[in-house]
């Protein structure tokens, strides 16, 4: 169940859906973002993205494999 927000104004009062978090300023956030180590490359992150999509394929691919075909 989602709670709900009424703004009161001139043309009425409209619903919208209740923030989830509190309200935050940038400076508060950002620091979370820090990980101590070097930001990665463009092609540290282009391997990962391929790395993972391989995975996934192979996981897929056997999946297939392993189900039993349909026999007519």
């Amino acid at each position: 169940m989602s709670q709900m927000v009424a703004e009161h104004t001139r043309e009425g009062a409209p619903r919208r859906p209740a923030p989830v978090f509190a309200r935050t300023r940038p400076e508060e956030v950002f620091g979370c973002l820090d990980s101590g180590t070097a930001p990665r490359t463009l092609a540290e992150m282009q391997a990962g993205v391929l790395t993972e999509a391989m995975r996934r394929h192979v996981e897929l691919w056997a999946a297939s494999v392993r189900m039993p075909m349909h026999q007519p």
